[in-house]
């Protein structure tokens, strides 16, 4: 699972939410909650009542559209086989930010293919380019047709 995390830094992917899953787990969800509300028979407390159904809601909306989503980049990436299409684009800012929680973060923003994103990126990769620069990314197909850029670490990692 950390593995995960830490490949959302070499990677970006163009992964949309797709609205069909969106809505099968809305229908899930009130079907969810509808099943819910006929099989709970203890009624007595109004708010316990109310409580499970949200529950019930909020578990099978998390369970059906966000797991899958949380999934589906790093299924994506790990399963691709394609070789990458070297890409260039130029930086045009880059900065730091940082969080409580997650520490110190540092962001890249490049223009591919006339549009500007913004990669979060090893130090390493931060501190190696500066604006105006041209940093070379890989375009993948992906493992489900979701296309990815992955920023590739030569000195630090072996390509095959």
């Amino acid at each position: 699972m950390l593995e995960m995390f830490n490949l959302f830094k070499l990677i970006e992917s163009e992964v949309d939410l797709p609205k069909g899953m969106v809505a099968v787990g809305l229908i899930l969800s009130v079907a969810a909650v509808i099943l819910g509300a006929v099989f709970i028979k203890d009624r007595s407390d109004k708010k316990e009542f109310f409580g499970k159904l949200c529950a019930l809601f909020f578990a099978t909306v998390f369970l059906t559209i966000a797991v899958p989503l949380l999934t589906i980049e790093h299924t994506n990436y790990a399963f691709d086989s394609s070789e990458g299409e070297a890409v260039e684009c130029v930086v045009t800012d880059k900065y730091t930010s940082h969080s409580s929680k997650g520490g110190r973060s540092h962001k890249v923003v490049v223009i591919i293919n006339g549009e500007k994103t913004t990669l979060s990126v090893e130090r390493v990769v931060y501190y190696g380019y500066e604006i105006g620069d041209i940093m070379r990314l890989y375009k993948h197909d992906g493992a489900f047709d979701f296309a990815y850029y992955e920023y590739r670490l030569d000195s630090v990692y072996l390509y095959e």
